[in-house]
């Protein structure tokens, strides 16, 4: 865990717009390897260590417990109803065959 007064970067929240369509990221380490942050300064922010859920003791989760949590804070904090959908439905919403190939919104090509 923490200790008194130490501060630790536990997640990581982006912003990005390009032509005119604005995209939000967040990144939260659940159960992250910690040992992959020795070689960078993560967000730049030099001086303050990197946590995750597990190592602040909490309970072992899934991945998909803690977004399904996580997406519904998000969703009543910004007024949205949040429901799930097929992947056929995206891409008639996308207007596209296929999810392949597809660049990424932060332009690295990486797909959706």
């Amino acid at each position: 865990g923490t200790e008194e007064g130490e501060e630790k970067k536990i997640a990581a929240l982006g912003v990005h717009l390009r032509r005119n369509v604005t995209s939000y990221g967040v990144g939260l380490n659940v159960s992250t390897d910690l040992r992959w942050f020795d070689r960078i300064v993560a967000c730049g922010i030099e001086g303050k260590g990197v946590t995750s859920m597990v190592a602040e003791g909490v309970e072992a989760q899934t991945l998909g417990s803690v977004a399904d949590v996580w997406v519904g804070g998000f969703a009543d904090e910004v007024g949205a109803e949040v429901r799930a959908i097929e992947e056929g439905e995206l891409l008639e919403q996308l207007g596209v065959e296929s999810l392949e190939g597809l660049e990424d919104l932060s332009g690295n090509g990486g797909g959706i």
